[in-house]
């Protein structure tokens, strides 16, 4: 989550979270119909561009690939595919991953609820 969250001498620690939206990174938390959302588990958005997003994959010549990766869900906007909290405090938990299901004896789980 380095690029999402980290630290930051500013601000108090506390157990189980990251302390803060890394530098540079507009990161927010999402419900379903994309508005945001503090002490509930949502998806992790970051709905401004940041230094380090890439500007496309190799061979996707025509975006299609990268746009259905991060900016299919909300147009216009980055979904990492992480589920996430913003506390209280203003720093995040991270469950898991939003994208991925297992499948275990025909029963589905995410992974974010394991």
């Amino acid at each position: 989550m380095g690029v999402f969250a980290g630290g930051d001498a500013t601000r108090p620690v506390w157990r189980g979270e990251l302390q803060a939206p890394a530098l540079g990174m507009a990161v927010e938390c999402w419900d379903d119909d994309g508005k945001p959302m503090i002490g509930q588990k949502g998806e992790l958005v970051c709905i401004k561009a940041f230094p380090s997003m890439p500007t496309g994959f190799w061979g996707d010549d025509d975006g299609s690939r990268y746009r259905a990766a991060y900016f299919e869900q909300f147009p216009n906007v980055w979904t990492h595919g992480d589920y996430i909290e913003i506390t209280e405090h203003g720093g995040m938990i991270v469950y898991g991953r939003s994208d991925a299901t297992l499948n275990p004896g025909g029963v589905r789980i995410g992974t974010a609820e394991i």
